[in-house]
């Protein structure tokens, strides 16, 4: 896997042999700013469409940027649908402990599934193993 973005906030792999996107949050995401947030995941769908990716591993358990509703529409309408219009298959999240992160993250994919047609499905798992054992099979 290669690393195509770096930040303090996160870092965003690709392996285009196994067409997977490979996200890791970290936790200085607690300082990220609206606009922060927003380059990375426009790095990530811009990332997903010019690859073909259609695989999508994201690792969330030391993510602390709170996702605001309004934000989760965003998310749907400018990052997830355009990504899953293109043939996007399935996203497997490593989540953190905290309920409240969980709720939200699990709120954006429900969200975004409700608009895709072409996602097979989104699933939840507490080790980067489990989630890739899944997208992989």
């Amino acid at each position: 896997m290669d690393s195509i973005y770096k930040d303090k906030y996160v870092e965003i792999f690709i392996g285009i042999d196994r067409s997977l996107i490979f996200d890791v949050w970290q936790e200085d995401s607690i300082n990220m700013e609206e606009e922060d947030f927003k380059e990375i995941m426009y790095v990530w769908r811009d990332t997903i469409l010019r690859h073909q990716i259609c695989l999508a591993l994201t690792d969330t358990r030391n993510m602390n940027y709170p996702v605001t509703p309004d934000l989760q529409d965003w998310i749907s309408g400018e990052i997830t649908n355009p990504v899953y219009k293109k043939g996007f298959e399935k996203q497997a999240f490593v989540m953190p402990q905290a309920f409240i992160q969980k709720l939200v993250i699990e709120q954006v994919v429900d969200e975004a599934s409700i608009v895709s047609k072409n996602i097979e499905s989104s699933r939840y798992f507490t080790t980067i193993e489990e989630a890739e054992e899944w997208l992989l099979s």
